[in-house]
């Protein structure tokens, strides 16, 4: 029998998942709800005891073998974690511009809302939502987002050792790719449409920037390109380097619970949602499977870091303006093979490079005769995504099911009526 471990309380659900310690503290002192068994899913049970959960070892992982009941043990949190956990934020996932953010945030959302663990938690799962809050500023209250209470906020923020977030979550990329595709965002993406024509070349962009790497005159011109100040932003954004320029993998241990690498974005997304959820989702566990090739979401964009081919010139203003981040890419790499091991030995697993998720059901909205693909490719009201985008974003996030998420997208303009099964013709 496999034993899952999950803290429930009102208002706020967190499944703990560090490598060290899984599930065993905070959870034996709260008010208990013994006896209740509640079926939600078949071969799945439910059981609110007072035992503690178990450490998962190859005998308690979060495996699920489709002919296997899965019985997930589900014990109460301590009040005052609880009353804690309501005022302070402790989960923040920091997206690092152009680091595979969105993408990172929609996977995640996936590996939740379809893992037998997530719907064994019913009515409890609609406590349990990690939110992106796009751009908007962090602090140590933020815990709700619109009418949402969160258990993990992603935001397009750096990280602020005054916030003080228990666990913190990041990926950093190739600083020499990470560049460019901060360049070729901001003059080719959907996004910037409206400034793209205040950029100039690339040569002059990077050249700019250099010039500005002892003179902050320079920079203030430079924000005129309204776009991404290349001058070691993963640094920046990270607090790497402040006081000392090389801080080291102890460092970048002790601040970030997970700082994973772009470049295995995917078992880095695997990484953080296990220590994060406390089970390991079936997409991500590769001890039996062969693995598939990821797609990224390319923001419009018809050049990419990885693939352009800079000029000897460029190259070298580019490694000018990163000189920490290469020492911080170098560091974070060490620390995030460190993380893998430390969780695959914990959890007797080997973790996915690629998640390999089933395909995806065909999208209609219940309207197979209107809401094709065509009608799904609209961007209702000029918006920065298409009519499916939307759908899937609120699947995704909120855990909606198709109907309630393709209504909603219609409400909100981004798609047409054709997408409305209230309103369709269904033939």
């Amino acid at each position: 029998m496999v034993v899952v471990g999950v803290a429930v309380a009102t208002g706020f659900l967190r499944c703990r998942g560090e490598v060290n310690y899984i599930l065993n503290t905070h959870l034996h002192d709260g008010l208990q709800m013994n006896n209740h068994v509640a079926n939600t899913d078949p071969g799945i049970n439910i059981n609110l005891t007072s035992s503690p959960p178990r450490a998962p070892t190859s005998s308690a992982n979060a495996r699920i073998n489709n002919n296997t009941s899965t019985n997930v043990t589900v014990n109460s949190r301590n009040e005052t974690l609880l009353e804690e956990t309501q005022r302070r934020l402790s989960f923040f996932y920091m997206h690092i511009p152009k680091t595979g953010g969105y993408y990172a945030f929609s996977v995640l959302s996936r590996l939740l809302f379809n893992s037998p663990e997530y719907q064994a938690l019913a009515p409890y799962k609609e406590r349990f939502r990690h939110c992106n809050v796009g751009s908007n500023p962090l602090s140590k209250r933020t815990i709700q987002h619109r009418d949402t209470i969160c258990t993990l906020i992603m935001s397009e923020q750096p990280y602020h050792r005054a916030v003080n977030v228990p666990h913190v979550y990041t990926v950093v990329r190739n600083p020499h790719q990470h560049v460019l595709s901060q360049y070729f965002h901001c003059t080719e993406s959907h996004d910037h449409r409206t400034r793209r024509h205040l950029m100039p070349s690339l040569d002059v962009w990077l050249e700019s920037w250099v010039q500005a790497m002892d003179d902050e005159e320079m920079a203030r011109r430079n924000k005129g390109f309204r776009c991404y100040d290349p001058r070691n932003l993963q640094s920046r954004w990270s607090d790497f380097g402040v006081g000392q320029v090389n801080e080291g993998i102890g460092e970048l241990n002790q601040r970030f619970e997970v700082i994973g690498d772009m470049d295995r974005l995917e078992k880095s997304i695997c990484v953080i949602f296990i220590l994060y959820a406390g089970w390991v989702p079936r997409p991500c566990d590769c001890t039996n499977k062969i693995q598939r090739k990821r797609r990224l979401s390319d923001h419009g964009v018809t050049h990419h870091g990885a693939s352009y081919k800079p000029t000897p010139q460029q190259e070298a203003w580019i490694a000018n303006l990163t000189e920490k981040d290469n020492v911080l890419y170098g560091y974070a790499k060490q620390a995030f093979e460190m993380k893998v091991k430390l969780v695959e030995d914990e959890y007797d697993v080997r973790i996915c490079e690629k998640i390999d998720f089933p395909p995806e059901p065909v999208l209609d909205c219940g309207c197979p005769s209107t809401c094709n693909s065509t009608t799904l490719s609209i961007r209702g009201n000029n918006m920065p995504f298409t009519c499916k985008q939307r759908i899937q974003y609120l699947m995704q996030t909120y855990g909606s099911n198709e109907t309630d998420a393709c209504a909603g997208a219609v409400a909100q303009g981004a798609c047409t009526s054709a997408c409305d099964k209230s309103s369709c013709l269904i033939y």
